[in-house]
């Protein structure tokens, strides 16, 4: 008996060794705050600057892509009921915003693309293609959006129906006709349905191509002010996307990626959550087919985050932002 205490008192006495030993070790290894690439990764050129008198060559390097695209979803997290039939703080609306640009090559200046440039934007979130039924009740949910007295048409439900204060004459560029009327309103979620699964502009959730907002904006829709201002002020263009920006504007994106959910929207647990979507955007040409840099589709990815009202987890005192 006590030859194996001896025994044991020894093997842990090797193992506290073994552990401080690693640990000193651990502890001497350097870290190396540079990153783990180099200049020497990029391809060497050489580039003239200055003016007509003082024009010289200097060494350059060329830049690692061709291409980039930077992509952004402008309002931060949006935080969403998932079932609307029982709870809207807000209604679902993610957008996917991007620019790209062509890098300068050869002493060249990096520029915007746009459409001009023969070129377009598709955009997609990565295993994420749907909403409506067992990641979002939205469509469902029955509503009088034309307030008619019944349930009965098309439009009636809850994702039309929160966007009733927002109209259009005729374009999304916010073109007014010169001589207009009240009854040439076309009213979102009302003459204009939202289909299922899209956005208020009807970009779809599978995936298409973005709008182009050029130097003005896009998206412009507008909205009725208060009765008192109405004479002076009749309508109030609202501009949803700022200037030179690509937009697949307000999906109604879930924190749910299609492998991962499985059942009915009653069977969503925790572990299901991912709060932070992929949104992915590829470069294709004018006719729609993908540009390649050495074989590979133009492809850059950001992310999208929207979760449910969990404002406590992030911002409270023992929160993860605190």
């Amino acid at each position: 008996m006590q030859k194996k205490r001896r025994l044991r008192a020894i093997s842990a006495g090797l193992l506290s060794t073994a552990v401080l030993a690693f640990s000193a070790n651990a502890q001497k290894t350097p870290y190396d705050p540079n990153p783990p690439f180099g200049l020497n990764l990029l391809k060497p050129t050489e580039v003239k600057v200055g003016g007509f008198f003082s024009r010289k060559t200097i060494k350059a390097y060329q830049p690692k892509n061709p291409y980039n695209i930077f992509i952004n979803y402008e309002l931060g997290m949006h935080c969403v009921g998932f079932d609307i039939s029982y709870c809207c703080v807000i209604p679902p609306y993610n957008s996917i915003q991007a620019q790209v640009v062509k890098s300068g090559e050869n002493g060249k200046l990096p520029r915007l693309l746009t459409p001009e440039d023969g070129v377009k934007l598709y955009y997609y979130v990565k295993d994420n293609s749907y909403s409506e039924g067992n990641k979002m009740k939205y469509w469902s949910v029955p509503k009088d959006t034309n307030g008619d007295g019944d349930l009965s048409d098309p439009g009636d439900n809850i994702a039309n129906y929160v966007w009733t204060h927002l109209f259009i004459y005729q374009d999304l560029e916010g073109t007014v006709p010169k001589n207009w009327k009240k009854s040439q309103r076309l009213h979102v979620g009302k003459e204009i349905n939202v289909p299922i699964d899209a956005g208020p502009s009807g970009k779809p959730m599978a995936g298409g191509y973005m709008d182009y907002s050029g130097d003005n904006g896009g998206n412009i829709v507008f909205t009725e002010p208060m009765k008192a201002v109405q004479p002076l002020v009749p309508h109030v263009p609202l501009k949803l996307t700022a200037s030179n920006i690509w937009d697949a504007l307000g999906l109604p994106l879930t924190a749910f990626n299609d492998s991962r959910r499985k059942g009915t929207i009653r069977s969503i647990t925790g572990k299901d959550f991912q709060p932070y979507q992929y949104s992915m955007v590829q470069l294709h040409d004018k006719n729609g087919k993908p540009i390649t840099v050495n074989g590979k589709i133009v492809e850059f990815f950001g992310t999208n985050p929207v979760d449910i009202p969990n404002c406590a987890i992030c911002h409270s005192g023992d929160g993860k932002a605190a």
